[in-house]
């Protein structure tokens, strides 16, 4: 194995991962700043079903944790990242078309499941693709 290190690696992989990354980690939070901005009026939300509303994406979130870490391992991590996005970029849309409480949290836990197995994904595919020497 050579020891050159190709420069596009670090365009084609990383810079994809860095960007999904921070969207998912800003899209675990949004929540915290739609229900003040209007979505508890608007939907009738208590304080406690707000916070019920937030916690309930990481219960949905812990779901594929091991088995995308297993999938990346030994299926196709890109088609899981690729099919991951479509149902988080579904739901996150019809997410703004709730008009009851019930639904937000129903739409929360599924988009904490479409989100749940990226990280593993990701850190295997880092791992792939990119010599020890190299890793952080």
């Amino acid at each position: 194995m050579t020891d050159k290190i190709p420069g596009t690696r670090w365009l084609r992989v990383i810079a994809p991962i860095l960007i999904t990354c921070i969207i998912s980690f800003m899209d675990r939070v949004n929540i915290s700043f739609a229900l003040p901005g209007g979505m508890e009026q608007d939907l009738g939300i208590t304080s406690q079903m707000a916070g019920v509303a937030s916690g309930i994406f990481f219960i949905g979130y812990l779901f594929l944790q091991i088995p995308g870490g297993r999938l990346a391992v030994y299926g196709s991590g890109k088609r899981f990242i690729a099919w991951s996005l479509v149902a988080w970029a579904v739901v996150s849309i019809a997410t703004g078309f709730v008009t009851h409480e019930y639904q937000l949290l129903v739409l929360r836990f599924i988009l904490g499941i479409s989100e749940g197995g990226m990280l593993p994904v990701v850190l295997t595919m880092v791992s792939n693709w990119f010599p020890e020497k190299e890793l952080g």
